[in-house]
């Protein structure tokens, strides 16, 4: 609904919204992985999945603080119109 809208202030909500529900995502599937291999007994062989989603996360964090998060009240949004 605020992408649609198009104006800069809804275009930043919808990426803050992107950016939160990317991260919970991540975070909550992670730490049920972990949940999981530590109180079934697995065995670790999973090192390649973790390193992806935390790499992911941290470079949508890096970039977050880098776009201005914190500093600004709005994302900065390339569009080609």
């Amino acid at each position: 609904m605020f992408a649609a809208k198009k104006t800069k202030i809804n275009t930043s909500l919808t990426f803050s919204q992107l950016y939160g529900a990317v991260t919970m995502n991540n975070t909550l599937g992670l730490g049920i992985f972990a949940a999981l291999v530590y109180f079934q007994n697995l065995d670790w062989q999973y090192s390649a999945e973790v390193t992806v989603i935390l790499f992911m996360e941290f470079t949508i964090g890096i970039a977050v603080i880098i776009a201005g998060f914190g500093y600004k009240h709005t994302y900065i949004v390339c569009f080609s119109s």
